[in-house]
This record gives C-alpha cells, structure tokens and sequence, in this order.
C-alpha cells in the first residue's frame, strides 16, 4: 500500500552543510532562531526557552546522524491520504441515520465554507462565500474559485446517544480532516490521557466519515499561566493537554477550541489543522493573533509521570503502525520530531516530570 503526501523532509546537501556551520558557530543559546531563519522559515516561532533548547538539540542530533529534519514551518497538508482499499481498512463503530431516512444536521464550522483560497506557499485557505480574503503574512494568492460543492465542514448531528460531531470523508480536503479527527484520539488512547473528546469511524445519513462527543464546559478567556495561576483548571489536565497538542502538532490551539469543564479538566476539539510537519507558528491564516493560543506551540512546564512514561513506550514504530492509515507520512514523522523534542526536554529538565 502506498501513501502520498505533499512535503518534502530532507534537508539538501548545501542546507545541511551550512547548518552544520551556524550550529558549530553559535551558542547553544541562540541557535534555533538562526536554524529556523536559514531553513527559509515564513513564520514567526516560539521564543520559549525550553523549546529552544529541546529543539536546538533534537536538530544538532539529526543532523549530525544525517538523519532528515522536517520542514520546521511546515501546515497540515491539504491533500488527501491515498491507500488502496481504504475503505475495506475502516471499521465503522456507529451509524445513524440513512440515505433514505436522514437525521437532521447542521454545519457547526466557523466559516461556512465556499471559497477556497490557493496560495504560492501551497497553502489552501477555506473562506465564507461572503467574506473577502486578505493578504494576511504576506502570502501571495494563486487562486481563488468558488467552491459551492465542499461538503467535508463539521456537521453537528442529534443523534440517539446525544449531540456529536461528524466530518464526512468527503470533498477533496475530507479525509486530511477526518482522518486527523480520528489521530488526535488516537494519541490519546495510546499515551492513555484524556485531552480530547472520544472520535470513531461511523456512518452518518450514509456518509463515511469521522464522529466525536462535544467537549463539556466553557471556553476559557485568560491565557494558560493565568488559568494555572488562579486555580480555573487542574493542572495535571492542563499539563497534559499542552504536552499532547505539541505533539500533535496542533496550528489551531486557540482558546476558541478549548473547553473546561466543572471540575477543571480541559479538552482540545477542532483538530482539522492539526499535525504540522515541525513546529506550530505562532502566526498562520489559522490563528492570526498569538494571545488567542492556548496549546500546540509550547512545551509545559511539568509532565505528569503518566504521559512521560507512555511517551517513551510509544516508539517511532507503533506511532507509524497506529497513524499511517488516518494521516500522510509527513504528518507521521512530524509526530516522531515532535516526540524527540518532548523527550529531549523531559531529559534537559529532569525536575519537569512530576511524581
């Protein structure tokens, strides 16, 4: 079985030479900026110490073992996961509705979806069919065209068992969003945490796709060291949500996509910008202002000795094994880069891991 994505992870031979050289030249300090400015990064990153730090010498490592650095700014692909049979793969857990008796839906995205917005970096940007799109960081647009027949935006659904969540693997962007839908849970379940709301493959009015609960609670307003800092949520909850939204490369960490519930624990919804390639900018046609992000681009400041552990047993090979079918191999060896970082400041940061 093969699988296609659109990015590219290896470094060139004059890139990697004259990586090596900045970082043989600079403090340890001040390498990640340079590294990110010499890869041609067009965003702006983290400034976070810790990150820095884990991912100056996740790069040294890789490079110096010759291994491929991801492309550290690079989004979620936009194309499809391409496998032969793959819906023979899918073992659809639930189904409601049919064809001929549908359960009434309704679209639950931000945007409404139905112009869609190429741009020269290769980035596609669904917009409202009312709204104008603006030039935001410099991308220059390729095209633009009406896109009356996208039909893979969330759709909130009544069913039986109560209200959910259903992206269709439909349209030509419907199985990057379903299937990260469906990985983000995955995540979970292997790492055995509870960050995000439990997802399946099932049958909605007919259509294949993916189905989550709704997260309980309320979004939050202030930032994470604030709600920290006032006892708004369980800090266990929240370490492990900022630990594994890092992880899933999450573009789209904002407060808008968080909810806390009665008892403080915290859970991440919306992952159809998830699993960049390298590291979540700050700034991207997702997520224009940084104050509105709340997980995905920073490390935590402590680890809950669960998560640390089952990290490190969640080897490269069982993370390919578990997400190859569900997201492209760019967006799997993203998660392995991502790893390594989280690993590599558990080790610079002994002290981050709690009993």
């Amino acid at each position: 079985m093969k699988m296609k994505s659109i990015f590219n992870f290896r470094l060139t031979a004059f890139q990697a030479i004259a990586a090596l050289a900045v970082l043989h030249a600079l403090p340890a300090a001040a390498l990640c900026p340079q590294l990110l400015a010499l890869l041609g990064q067009r965003d702006q990153f983290s400034d976070q110490p810790t990150l820095n730090a884990a991912a100056n010498a996740v790069i040294r490592e890789r490079l110096a073992a010759k291994k491929p650095v991801p492309d550290l700014g690079g989004m979620p692909p936009v194309g499809t996961v391409q496998i032969e049979h793959f819906h023979d793969l899918i073992k659809v857990k639930e189904r409601f509705g049919t064809a001929e008796n549908p359960l009434p839906t309704r679209d639950a995205s931000l945007s409404g979806a139905k112009v869609e917005v190429t741009t020269n970096s290769g980035i596609v940007v669904i917009r409202p069919a009312n709204s104008k799109y603006r030039e935001e960081f410099n991308y220059d647009i390729k095209s633009v065209r009406e896109a009356p027949a996208y039909d893979a935006v969330v759709q909130e659904v009544e069913t039986p068992k109560g209200a959910r969540y259903f992206r269709p693997m439909a349209g030509e962007h419907g199985s990057s969003k379903a299937g990260r839908t469906l990985a983000a849970y995955v995540v979970d379940q292997s790492l055995k945490v509870e960050t995000v709301p439990v997802s399946k493959w099932a049958e909605v009015n007919g259509r294949l796709g993916t189905i989550s609960e709704v997260a309980d609670g309320r979004a939050p307003v202030l930032g994470m060291k604030e709600l920290l800092a006032q006892g708004k949520v369980d800090p266990r909850s929240a370490y492990d949500c900022m630990a594994a939204e890092f992880l899933r490369g999450n573009v789209d960490g904002s407060k808008r996509n968080v909810r806390i519930d009665g008892k403080g624990r915290m859970r991440v919804f919306d992952h159809d910008f998830a699993f960049s390639t390298g590291l979540s900018p700050i700034k991207s046609h997702v997520v224009e202002d940084p104050q509105d992000i709340l997980v995905g681009v920073d490390l935590p400041e402590f680890y809950t000795k669960e998560f640390a552990e089952n990290l490190a047993k969640w080897t490269p090979t069982k993370i390919r094994g578990k997400l190859e079918f569900l997201i492209t191999d760019a967006e799997v060896e993203g998660v392995i880069f991502r790893r390594e970082i989280l690993l590599k400041d558990m080790e610079l940061r002994p002290q981050s891991v709690l009993p």
